[in-house]
This record gives structure tokens, sequence and C-alpha cells, in this order.
């Protein structure tokens, strides 16, 4: 049985736990690359339609072509980084991102395509988070106070790109979620808004395997505050408004399908 340690971060902060020696370089600004993969779970027999987005634009399909629909969808996706803020966006220059598009919803008969274009802004010091995204061909800009999960140890380590990181694991809106993070880079932040443990966040797994993401290369550089801006453009929200606009869409193209 595993010892769950309820982090004490300001303890952490004070202290090298990974064992890692203190000759080694910490890293207190910089850029990571990340692989952002979502398993899709569908039944190719059963699906009908795939849906593409920006509008309610419907693709009719023969079920058996669907079988060479990949059943994962992978973006790569860049951080930049210092003490007091930071930026994840989707990374467009990198050529083995999917043209334009990812998914934002599947289940066992429909997958719900969507612009690739996504941004977090974490503003660490202060103490607030921007969200930019796109949702059937709209921005939406989506600011609420920076919050994180009741993070607790489990005494497990991980090593990833040469850093030795520690496991951490929470509930977070009902979904199961590990992280491995490193003390060797003491910023409390990570990807797609994670954060809140002494060390940048190199790894995410969802309800074990759902969604994971994991660092694939990590740059020391000089990231000034100037180079790290929010997000301005979109309709500004509330997260549950938002949500609110979301369930809403679904609901109609669950209706046009006849479901």
């Amino acid at each position: 049985m595993k010892t769950i340690i309820q982090i004490n971060l300001a303890l952490m902060l004070a202290v090298n736990i990974s064992g890692q020696g203190s000759s080694e370089m910490r890293i207190y600004s910089g850029t990571v690359v990340y692989k952002d993969i979502t398993e899709i779970e569908f039944n190719p027999e059963k699906m009908l339609r795939i849906e593409s987005n920006p509008g309610s634009i419907h693709e009719s399909v023969p079920a058996g072509a669907l079988a060479s629909i990949p059943k994962q969808n992978t973006l790569h996706r860049l951080l930049s980084f210092n003490e007091g803020v930071s930026l994840y966006r989707t990374d467009i220059s990198n050529e083995n991102n999917a043209p334009n598009r990812t998914v934002i919803s599947h289940s066992p008969t429909r997958i719900i395509f969507n612009e690739i274009r996504q941004v977090t802004f974490s503003d660490i010091k202060n103490g607030r988070l921007i969200e930019q995204k796109e949702f059937m061909g709209r921005l939406f800009l989506i600011e609420r106070p920076l919050s994180y999960p009741d993070w607790k140890l489990t005494g497990n380590t991980l090593r990833i790109l040469g850093y030795d990181c520690q496991e951490a694991i929470c509930n977070s809106s009902g979904k199961e979620v590990t992280a491995w993070f490193s003390s060797l880079i003491p910023v409390s932040s990570g990807p797609d808004g994670y954060g809140g443990l002494p060390g940048l966040i190199l790894k995410v797994d969802v309800n074990n395997g759902e969604h994971t993401i994991t660092a694939v290369k990590i740059e020391s550089v000089d990231v000034e505050n100037s180079s790290i801006t929010a997000p301005a453009e979109g309709k500004k929200t509330t997260p549950m408004e938002f949500q609110k606009i979301v369930a809403e869409k679904m609901k109609e193209l669950e209706k046009e399908n006849g479901h």
C-alpha cells in the first residue's frame, strides 16, 4: 500500500525533496514542449457522422470508413515560463500537429472536431488565470482566480528528460489526476493550467491514460514578462457561462442528429 504524504508547500519549497545534488543547475525560466495525447473511444460500426467546426457542418460517411480514424488525437504544445507567469499554447509551428483541428468532444457514436487554437495564461504572482478557447468558430476569454487542487505526494519518482520527478495525485472535477514535477525547476506551474506544486510539472496523466501531457523538450532561456502576455481577443465570459454555451451547443447537435 502506498504511503500518501500531504504536501507542505512552504517546507518543500525550502527543501530539495528529489535528492538531486545542489550542484545541478536549477531552471527558473525557459520553454517546454509537451506532447498532448487524448485517447478517443468510439465504435466505428455505430458512428454515423463526423462533425467539423467551425459551424455545424456534418459529413455523413459510411460506418466502415470510420475504421481509419485515429484512436488518438496528438498535439504538441509549448509552455513559456518564469517565476511569475507562464503561457501555454498550441505549437502551431510544429509540423507534427494535425492541421487546424483537435477533438473537443467524443462519444462511442460521435466525434466533434474544433480549431486547435487554445491559450492558457497563468499569472502566478497575482493569482489569476486567463484561457482563450475557440469553440465553433468563436473565440472566448475565460478568466478566473488561479486555484489548484489538493495535491498529495505518493513517494514515487519518475525520470523525465534527465530530471528526477516526484509523483503527486489529486481528484480534480471528478477526474483522477497524476502529475510528476521536478524541484530543479522551482516554478509552480505546468501545462494546461495545472500547477500548485513546488516544481514545474513535466507530465500529467488524467484517468489512467485517458489524457496525457508529457514534456519532450526543455530549454533554459531567459523569458521576460514582456514576452508572456495574456490573450486579449475573444468574448469575455466566466467558466460557468462557457460550460453553458458548450452544453447548449452539444444539445443542439444531438437534436440535429436525432439522438
